[in-house]
């Protein structure tokens, strides 16, 4: 078991490394402005502002919008595919080519790694944020903690760790895949998804509700990590989406 999951870990990390080293060649055979021009035409959708578009004059710039939009990662790389034909490169070519072949083979673990890597950052940078707080604010200006006078009754959310929301996280997604429907924007709006992503998902499914709630929902989860902190997000998007029966439904299937 042991010696599997060493395994495991050894292959996304070098998935890491050969995502990076896709990126880099990428960006090496696109650095003349008509080819960068190319590119972005090729990504023009999924960037969603011409403005914004024009403002961007490397390939690098590109890529890291669209990682910013969670719409390119090392474990959704399609865009890179889109690419291809522009960067006109065999090595590429073949390096991405072995990269989802890999991916593929070993999507769940490193799927899996790739998510508690992202929540640990998101959880330092959040760290780092308060602390600059701290440091900049007068210290009589810092709130004094208080303790609750009745703690069973402090929060209407019930208090869950990672282990018990992936135990529920398939039913939670089959449920709300089902109940939102056309509320699926507002709930992608809400669990502080961008326009462009949320377009971009649209295109993606233009007949398949379902599908866009499911997308919605791994791509905040992507974003803000699998536990606690997405679960009260999740709840709180739902009542701003005025779906409070699903919010109590929620409650009930992590209680």
């Amino acid at each position: 078991m042991a010696a599997a999951l060493l395994q495991d870990r050894a292959v996304y990390e070098q998935l890491c490394k050969d995502y990076l080293n896709l990126k880099t060649l990428a960006c090496g055979c696109c650095h003349s402005p008509e080819a960068i021009q190319r590119c972005k035409e090729a990504l023009r959708g999924e960037i969603n502002s011409a403005r914004k578009l024009g403002r961007l004059n490397q390939l690098e710039e590109v890529l890291a919008l669209l990682e910013t939009r969670n719409a390119l990662s090392m474990i959704k790389v399609g865009l890179l595919g889109r690419l291809q034909p522009l960067v006109k490169d065999d090595e590429f070519g073949r390096r991405l080519s072995d990269f989802n072949v890999s991916l593929d083979r070993s999507f769940t673990s490193v799927r899996r790694y790739y998510l508690e890597d992202l929540r640990h950052r998101d959880r330092r940078t959040l760290l780092e944020k308060e602390l600059e707080q701290v440091k900049l604010a007068d210290p009589e200006d810092i709130p004094k903690p208080e303790t609750p006078t009745n703690p069973e009754k402090s929060s209407s959310t019930p208090q869950i760790d990672s282990t018990a929301y992936q135990v529920c996280r398939l039913g939670i997604f089959d449920l709300l895949a089902r109940e939102i429907s056309r509320d699926w924007n507002a709930l992608g709006r809400n669990l502080q998804l961008s326009a462009g992503s949320l377009y971009a998902i649209e295109e993606r499914h233009p007949r398949d509700v379902r599908a866009r709630v499911q997308e919605v929902l791994e791509q905040a989860e992507a974003e803000h990590g699998m536990g606690a902190g997405f679960v009260r997000l999740l709840g709180e998007a739902l009542v701003s989406t005025r779906r409070k029966d699903l919010k109590r439904k929620l409650d009930k299937m992590l209680s």
